[in-house]
């Protein structure tokens, strides 16, 4: 079976969404804990959540890398540091 990197991309992708979710998820969870329930608060915690999404599309546009699964590696490190 011949290796296709775009099967692992993919894969990557999915795992990526699938981890942002449940980070945004946890941080409602920890804000609902400290600011109450509320839609407020849902509406903040989502609110920060897309901004940092925006900034790093930005951060990420700002020039073109090289190697750009290098760059990948180490945005995708970043967030699980």
């Amino acid at each position: 079976m011949k290796f296709n990197p775009w099967i692992l991309a993919a894969v990557l992708l999915v795992l990526s969404g699938a981890a942002a979710l449940g980070h945004q998820l946890i941080w409602i969870r920890l804000m609902v804990d400290t600011l109450g329930a509320g839609t407020g608060t849902f509406a903040r915690v989502t609110g920060a959540f897309f901004i940092g999404l925006s900034l790093g599309a930005w951060c990420g546009s700002i020039t073109r890398p090289k190697h750009p699964w290098a760059a990948v590696a180490v945005a995708e490190t970043g967030v699980a540091g």
